[in-house]
């Protein structure tokens, strides 16, 4: 699943694609790498779904995500519930 550009403004749109893009596979890598920026409400939101998914035994990466992004996972507690893999 790739995420781009500025994502702000947290909506179930973005939670029933993690959620259904998780259902058809056991794991879900998510490709950050053209991502921009996170807001804080959208980073709630991803740490609900996320580690909703990672109890029922999802195995989640997040990939190429930059600095930025990087930290308000790690405050938020995100990184918790995946994998984060900086970008290279």
């Amino acid at each position: 699943m790739i995420l781009s550009g500025e994502l702000s403004g947290a909506s179930e749109t973005l939670a029933k694609q993690l959620q259904d893009w998780a259902g058809a596979n056991k794991m879900l890598v998510i490709d950050m790498s053209r991502a921009t920026r996170v807001d804080l409400v959208t980073a709630g939101l991803m740490l609900k779904v996320l580690s909703a998914l990672q109890e029922s035994g999802v195995t989640i990466q997040i990939r190429g995500a930059n600095e930025l992004i990087r930290a308000l996972f790690e405050v938020t507690g995100l990184s918790e519930a995946a994998r984060i893999i900086p970008r290279k």
